[in-house]
């Protein structure tokens, strides 16, 4: 598993409320499957070359395919997407969906913070 954060768990960790336990019950899952020998995790690896961050960090898919018969990707948005309304960036109240459904939930805080 190539994962672009550097820790497992992904949007589970980063991007669930606190108080949405029956959405975290997956990480046990992760556990049981990440605990067999044939699992490797490789964290801190985005694949691709449009990583938003990153791009001279990330891993071209060209270079693991030869290595694997088959990929599956799951991600979620690593970037605010614009709706491109006149005053977006400055407006009070305007917030990505992103920055409204992550607002600090690791902290158990309910602040939303621009991009």
């Amino acid at each position: 598993m190539y994962e672009s954060l550097p820790v497992p768990y992904g949007l589970v960790r980063y991007g669930v409320a606190p108080d949405h336990p029956e959405v975290k019950n997956c990480q046990e899952k992760f556990k049981e499957v990440a605990e067999s020998p044939r699992f490797t995790y490789i964290g801190n690896t985005p694949i691709g070359t449009s990583w938003p961050h990153c791009h001279h960090n990330s891993l071209p898919l060209s270079v693991l395919a030869p290595h694997y018969d088959a990929f599956l990707f799951s991600y979620g948005a690593s970037r605010d997407r614009t709706l491109s309304i006149p005053g977006e960036e400055t407006l009070e109240g305007v917030y990505s969906a992103r920055a409204f459904v992550g607002c600090d939930h690791r902290s158990g805080k309910r602040r939303i913070r621009r991009g």
